[in-house]
């Protein structure tokens, strides 16, 4: 496993925005394809890393694609 997909593995929200760990997650995710390669994957690789508020709010979300579960967590962020 490349340094990339470890740090893909590893990455949180921590103290970062969301939009900000959705940048890091989407540049990191392509190194860790595995992880990534449907869309109930990526959510759930995304939901992993939320902050602990947020991933309480989404974690009965139904979303049938990953920009719907981001559109929706912004939402929640707000």
């Amino acid at each position: 496993m490349s340094m990339k997909a470890t740090e893909f593995m590893k990455l949180t929200q921590g103290t970062k925005t969301l939009t900000e760990y959705m940048h890091a997650f989407n540049n990191l995710s392509r190194y860790a394809l595995e992880f990534v390669n449907t869309e109930e994957k990526k959510i759930e690789s995304f939901k992993g890393g939320l902050g602990i508020k947020l991933m309480k709010t989404m974690t009965n979300a139904k979303c049938a694609t990953y920009n719907e579960f981001i559109s929706d967590a912004l939402t929640q962020e707000n």
